[in-house]
């Protein structure tokens, strides 16, 4: 069994763009790549759980954000990093779908997909969304500061711990 860090995407890996769906406009954030280098040398999984209302919204297509996260893992291959799988929930919240964060339904297909000791992992994010997602499947969740995590620095559940960005909170796991 591997720990797991399940991340956000926008915002926390990526440049947070509001229904993002062209792959042309994916930044990485700053350090992100070497942040995910971490996680993967430190044998942890790297696994991107990420809300895409957009689908349902028909803003865009599955293809779409099949073709964003495939640019996610380009950039980061590029840079020596790696993402294990990558989840994604297209509902909206009136879908009342188990998927969709805070739910736990990616992390739970994530743990049929792979061996994850959820003991040792972790839910990193930038949305109350992501810090829920992770005390709902009991890992530890981490607020990093980029994206919308400044907006809600104040109002974090006790226990959470928060870092300036992602790669911060690579470098403080075991």
């Amino acid at each position: 069994m591997k720990p797991c860090v399940f991340l956000d995407r926008d915002g926390t890996i990526i440049e947070e763009k509001h229904y993002l769906s062209d792959p042309d406009k994916v930044s990485l954030l700053p350090g992100a790549a070497e942040a995910v280098k971490i996680i993967n040398d430190k044998g942890f999984l790297a696994i991107i759980i990420s809300n895409q209302s957009g689908i349902s919204r028909g803003y865009f297509t599955d293809r779409d954000a099949d073709a964003v996260n495939g640019r996610v893992r380009e950039l980061l291959a590029a840079e020596g990093a790696h993402i294990d799988a990558v989840y994604y929930c297209p509902h909206t919240d009136d879908d009342m779908c188990g998927c969709r964060k805070p739910k736990t339904g990616m992390i739970d297909k994530a743990c049929g997909d792979f061996e994850i000791d959820m003991d040792r992992s972790y839910m990193a994010g930038d949305k109350m969304c992501d810090i829920m997602t992770g005390i709902n499947a009991n890992v530890k969740p981490a607020l990093v500061m980029t994206g919308y995590g400044k907006d809600i620095a104040e109002s974090l559940p006790e226990g959470t711990e928060s870092f300036s960005s992602l790669l911060e909170f690579a470098k403080s796991i075991n």
